[in-house]
């Protein structure tokens, strides 16, 4: 049988998300080979005119967002446009490195939109949501709900993210609606399970993000050769928070290591990335991310999946708040706390310190942490139960 997955993939420059669409897809190809999973290529784009008028209709809250977020986006994008010759000689080769990396996950040959995405029915027996952030209700989009599936057609998510602690009355009633015709519905944070408990007819379970399923063999088969010949330190933050750059610094100029970075990550211009790091990587594939994590003496960062194989590597990793972004540090204690590797937080309760940092033992890895073998299994569980449920 067929599974089309539908999640952020297409043209997607984010380390973490093609490599959670890469990671579903192996696993359930790997464990499950009565069926052929892929991801469909489905471009959203062309969807923003709908999402546009649909905003003509939405509540003044929704709306409000959605100003705020387009206003950001706009600054993000002069603010590139004017810094053009600093920023562009590292994405264009960024954009090259993450087209190649794709070839390496199984996906439709045809992509689709908002206006014919109906065609995959004939493609596919099962759909699968998920993983990320595809259920954000900032950028509601129903194809990532599935909408365009039958009744009677098994439609499953698997660990997909709100990136939000909360939901307002309007959302919850979004989401009331949307979840209404799953077959199975899990997510990949916990307090998203309890959020949406309560909006389903049917259990939504609490289940590992795709890139810890798979063992540290598996992630061996792709990882690249390592991109620095030397011992070095690798960074990389999504936020633009400065204290942990600093902190960073200071421990590689203790411990006499070069800082490498990837600035200006998703095509955008920071100032925070100006002039930080000795090391500057430009063309950096997803599968060179994973080797510069692998091969890292340490590593500092404020990302969920830099965290995930930070700790499949069995590294030295140090975690920081990303300010700015919600939820995110609900999501990074809770990724800790199933590692059993909590006192790596480096929030700013007096932990975003070097000395803080300096005082913590070398991490024992000899033992596997018991809730991460449970939640695995509760994973592993939950695929099997809903490909093999008697709708399918």
């Amino acid at each position: 049988m067929r599974i089309g997955i539908i999640t952020r993939y297409f043209h997607n420059q984010n380390y973490g998300g093609l490599l959670q669409a890469y990671a579903l897809c192996k696993y359930i190809n790997t464990h499950f080979p009565e069926y052929n999973a892929e991801q469909i290529a489905f471009n959203s784009y062309p969807g923003i005119i709908k999402k546009l008028r649909e905003l003509c209709f939405a509540p003044l809250d929704r709306k409000v967002l959605f100003a705020k977020e387009s206003i950001h986006l706009v600054l993000d994008i002069l603010k590139t446009k004017l810094h053009g010759n600093i920023v562009y000689p590292y994405t264009s080769k960024r954009a090259a490195a993450f087209a190649e990396f794709e070839k390496n996950i199984p996906h439709s040959a045809k992509v689709y939109t908002g206006c014919n995405i109906t065609d995959t029915l004939s493609e596919y027996d099962i759909f699968i949501t998920g993983s990320d952030q595809v259920w954000n209700p900032l950028w509601y989009y129903s194809e990532y709900f599935l909408d365009f599936v039958p009744l009677g057609t098994p439609k499953i998510s698997y660990a997909a993210s709100i990136s939000q602690a909360a939901l307002n009355p309007k959302q919850r009633q979004l989401f009331k609606e949307s979840l209404r015709s799953y077959t199975a519905i899990s997510v990949r944070e916990k307090d998203a399970a309890a959020l949406l408990e309560n909006l389903s007819d049917i259990p939504v379970e609490w289940v590992l993000d795709p890139t810890v399923l798979l063992t540290k063999h598996e992630w061996d088969e792709i990882c690249a050769p390592n991109v620095i010949n030397k011992p070095y330190i690798f960074c990389y933050f999504l936020g633009e928070d400065m204290t942990a750059r600093n902190l960073a610094k200071q421990f590689a100029d203790k411990h006499k290591l070069p800082l490498a970075t990837i600035p200006y990550l998703q095509g955008k211009y920071r100032a925070c990335d100006k002039n930080f790091g000795d090391i500057c990587l430009s063309d950096i594939s997803p599968n060179q991310f994973i080797s510069l994590i692998k091969n890292a003496e340490y590593i500092f960062t404020d990302s969920f999946h830099a965290t995930v194989f930070s700790h499949i590597f069995e590294k030295e990793y140090f975690v920081f708040e990303r300010h700015g972004k919600q939820g995110m540090s609900s999501r990074l204690y809770s990724l800790l706390t199933i590692f059993n590797k909590i006192e790596r937080f480096c929030d700013n309760n007096n932990k975003a310190s070097l000395s803080y940092i300096e005082s913590l033992p070398v991490l024992d890895y000899s033992k596997k942490p018991q809730e991460l073998e449970h939640m695995k299994q509760i994973s592993f569980d939950f695929i099997s139960k809903s490909l093999k449920s008697k709708e399918v």
